[in-house]
């Protein structure tokens, strides 16, 4: 069920309708089993999907030249960001039945300045508390950042992002802390959100090559994440559990000829042509 829209009287928001294309309810019917002699019930598992919220902590600055260059080109609702924010996951909480669990497949954050992960967080416990569980991977705005910033009347200033390992653990509470398995070269893990059922999260992302100049935008999975892959879909045959996966980037093109205008960008005109499609590593 895709969160409709609706007009929020609020002073940010006063007259102006959202749509929450991105809060989906998702129902899958599995074949679960919960304990080694029940391994042809058919179980229902409820979960919801939040993508892309990339919320920004508004206390670093919503005026000024270079903020408004930047959601000039970027087109986001930055400065209402966690007013939407927290408007889906009231009316998550408010599904009744309740989902089991929530996924974040990334680009939690606007360019992974630390106080927006540290908001979102905060947000996540919430949901948390209602009885909800949650499980987040990162996106390409999330991890070592450049373009983290703050802003006002005199341009913009960098600011801390995050690197992979504060990362984890600012989102312990989030999948970090429920691992099965952890992948030892990406933010990959395993988790099981629900009786039969394995999570693989899938870290895509290339932020270890991000420069101070260049946030790199592009995805890939390494082989040795692959390998690992494998042996966790291994595992979960040989143990008789269903498997879903999540991933910020996408496994195919946003549009058709996408690829082929990354490959004409690249070589013809010189742009940045890292269009959020996995390369081969």
């Amino acid at each position: 069920m895709t969160i409709p829209y609706r007009t929020i009287k609020n002073p940010l928001f006063e007259k102006t309708t959202v749509f929450f294309i991105a809060a989906i309810l998702s129902i899958i019917a599995l074949y679960a089993c919960k304990d080694d002699d029940d391994k042809d019930e058919k179980k229902t598992i409820r979960f919801a999907i939040i993508a892309d919220p990339h919320l920004y902590a508004t206390e670093l600055g919503t005026t000024g030249p270079d903020f408004e260059a930047y959601v000039q080109e970027q087109i986001k609702m930055l400065k209402h960001s966690e007013v939407i924010f927290e408007e889906a996951i009231r009316r998550l909480m408010e599904v009744d039945p309740q989902p089991e669990f929530l996924l974040i497949p990334g680009d939690l954050t606007k360019d992974g300045e630390e106080e927006s992960h540290l908001k979102m967080a905060g947000y996540l416990e919430e949901v948390k508390a209602s009885g909800i569980d949650v499980f987040v991977v990162p996106g390409n705005h999330d991890v070592n950042n450049p373009e983290a910033a703050a802003y006002g009347s005199y341009g913009s200033v960098r600011v801390y992002s995050p690197d992979a390992a504060s990362f984890a653990g600012i989102y312990e509470p989030f999948g970090y802390g429920q691992t099965i398995s952890r992948d030892p070269h990406s933010l990959s893990y395993v988790a099981e959100p629900a009786p039969g059922l394995r999570l693989l999260a899938i870290d895509a992302c290339r932020y270890e090559e991000n420069s101070d100049e260049y946030h790199i935008e592009g995805g890939r999975v390494k082989p040795e994440t692959m390998e690992w892959l494998l042996d966790n879909l291994n595992d979960a045959a040989d143990a008789g559990k269903s498997v879903i996966a999540m991933m910020h980037h996408g496994l195919v093109e946003h549009f058709k000829g996408q690829g082929d205008i990354r490959t004409t960008l690249s070589s013809k005109i010189g742009m940045r042509s890292d269009m959020n499609l996995p390369t081969p590593a």
